[in-house]
């Protein structure tokens, strides 16, 4: 709308007739309407959406005894929508670094509660919680044991 705002405002706008400037704003509100219920499917999608934690057997018997996973320095939780073997999360998520050896042999498969957002991260496989993540009431565990995958 504020575009529409701004063509009319232009002196661009004085060139266009009436019944245009009537169509350009109907279309503006209307793709501006779609976008916004296109953001909101996704939103409502992303809210039953079940992402995996990947950690090693000291970070799962924290993460258990608490029932929740602790944030980053950056006040952040790593998440992945992929399933990985511990060999596949150690080069995928922990991109190989020896000081991480380890991570990967334990995994919490967790299913968000509804309304729970996450934003994508810096890699195309994983997200981000903000915060720490309770157990119960940001998400359900689906599964916490060691990682099945071989």
């Amino acid at each position: 709308m504020l575009s529409f705002f701004v063509l009319v405002q232009s002196p661009i706008a004085e060139s266009i007739s009436m019944k245009r400037r009537i169509f350009i704003y109907f279309f503006s509100g209307l793709l501006l309407a779609l976008l916004s219920f296109a953001g909101f499917e996704k939103s409502l999608a992303q809210q039953a959406a079940t992402f995996q934690h990947y950690t090693d057997a000291a970070g799962f018997q924290a993460i258990q005894k608490d029932q929740l996973i602790l944030a980053d320095s950056k006040g952040r939780v790593f998440l992945t929508p992929n399933e990985y073997s511990q060999a596949e999360a150690f080069n995928a998520l922990f991109i190989g670094n020896p000081a991480y050896k380890g991570k990967g042999s334990h995994v919490f498969k967790l299913k968000m509660k509804p309304g729970i957002q996450v934003k994508p991260g810096t890699q195309p496989n994983e997200v981000i919680f903000e915060g720490t993540l309770r157990f119960g009431k940001h998400a359900d565990v689906v599964y916490a044991d060691p990682n099945p995958k071989k």
